[in-house]
């Protein structure tokens, strides 16, 4: 089912002076989205910090960033993403709508709530993780995992959040080389390459580091205190160091995602399917690596890293909002700009030269304002796929997900006593 949209919003308005959370190049403020009267929703605003308007060419690598970042997240619709709302404009500068949730990011939500399953969260970013990966007709690389970058929301379920490093992969003049995430959870290749640009390869290998983080409460290498040091370990191979809180089946499945060697990384859709068999069996570490091999070989894969790198290797759309003098007031936090973005535009543009904002507008019958076509978007969130060898079977929310997988583990367990496992290479795990 699709729905015609806007992504420019009106009514937003920050109820708060000060940040409550901040980033590279923005800041975050509490803020309230009036949708109709009595309807009004509770959002943060991404901003870019004012620090940096002073200084052109910051200002608008920043503007395209937040537009980019505008374009994808619009198109993300899953229950373990954080929902965007939609665009508002502060002196011409982009801001990015999205709910306020008032537990905080992952670890914060840990440190309040210590008696969280953690194995249930983890699964959680699994999906939503998997569907990024898996989004069709282009699969989503994220570039920035790590615990700071998921949300739990007010039910207590874990999503993912801050696109800004994201790029859509085979998708000409929309991708992007630029390197944002930070050192602690980068993979060595991003570490080590002249233009690095992350892959799922790489997602991999944060998201092992996510769960070590998860386990620990502490950002990987916390033992290493400048991030120079985990630089140079990481050139030379070292993995942190196994930690008390984390049991060795765990460690056993982070070590697969830290391979050296980046296409020996399971697949998240297979972490997925481990983790959660692990939320109701009893695994041991054999059980991991042997799961882990079985599940690689029967799993479609990408032909190798270079493919994907190739197919990312386009510059980046460039975006300009030119300002309109006319349009200014004197309500920095509210959407005073009722123009509508046609992004479908953005795909289709010559990528080798900047693009004004006002060139992807029309003008409306009044000749009054300027408004292009709307964007039509998908409004349903991704239904939760099997990605067990040989099941198309779908689910709307996450348990009967994970059951499921269980379920697939113990039919294995009896086709393995009559010789008819689907899967040969999982016998040894199943006695």
């Amino acid at each position: 089912m699709a729905a015609v949209t806007s992504l420019i919003l009106r009514d937003v308005r920050r109820t708060e002076s000060y940040y409550f959370a901040c980033g590279g190049l923005a800041d975050l403020y509490k803020g309230q989205w009036t949708r109709q009267p009595g309807d009004i929703l509770p959002v943060a605003i991404k901003l870019i910090r004012r620090s940096s308007w002073n200084d052109k060419s910051t200002a608008e690598r920043a503007q395209k960033r937040f537009l980019r970042e505008a374009y994808l997240w619009a198109q993300l619709h899953h229950p373990n993403i954080v929902p965007f709302y939609g665009l508002i404009f502060e002196r011409d500068f982009p801001g990015l709508v999205m709910p306020y949730y008032k537990n905080g990011d992952l670890i914060q939500y840990l440190r309040k709530h210590p008696e969280a399953k953690k194995l249930d969260l983890i699964c959680q970013v699994a999906a939503g993780l998997v569907y990024l990966h898996e989004l069709k007709p282009n699969s989503v690389v994220h570039g920035d995992i790590k615990a700071s970058n998921i949300m739990v929301t007010d039910a207590g379920q874990a999503c993912l959040t801050d696109f800004g490093v994201a790029k859509m992969l085979s998708v000409s003049g929309y991708t992007t080389t630029n390197l944002g995430g930070t050192c602690r959870w980068m993979s060595p290749e991003l570490l080590e390459e002249y233009d690095p640009s992350p892959t799922v390869f790489s997602d991999t290998w944060a998201f092992g580091m996510t769960i070590l983080q998860i386990f620990t409460g502490k950002v990987p290498f916390d033992y290493l205190r400048n991030d120079a040091t985990v630089i140079i370990s990481l050139a030379k191979g070292t993995l942190p160091e196994k930690p008390e809180e984390v049991n060795n089946t765990i460690w056993a499945m982070l070590k697969r995602c830290w391979a050296a060697e980046p296409t020996k990384r399971p697949a998240v859709s297979t972490l997925s399917i481990v983790l959660s068999i692990m939320a109701h069996q009893h695994l041991t570490p054999e059980h991991v690596n042997d799961l882990v091999d079985s599940l690689e070989l029967e799993r479609p894969r990408a032909k190798d890293e270079e493919t994907i790198r190739t197919a990312s290797s386009s510059p980046t759309a460039m975006l300009v909002h030119q300002p309109t003098p006319e349009k200014q007031g004197k309500q920095p936090f509210s959407s005073h700009f009722h123009r509508k973005l046609s992004l479908d535009k953005i795909l289709t543009h010559d990528s080798t030269s900047p693009v004004s904002f006002h060139s992807l507008l029309r003008r409306s019958p009044d000749e009054k304002h300027t408004e292009p076509p709307p964007l039509t978007i998908s409004s349903e969130p991704h239904a939760y796929r099997c990605h067990w060898p040989n099941c198309e079977a779908h689910f709307i929310t996450l348990e009967p997900w994970r059951a499921h997988y269980t379920d697939h583990w113990l039919a294995s367990k009896s086709d393995d006593d009559d010789g008819t496992s689907p899967m040969p290479g999982i016998s040894s795990i199943l006695t």
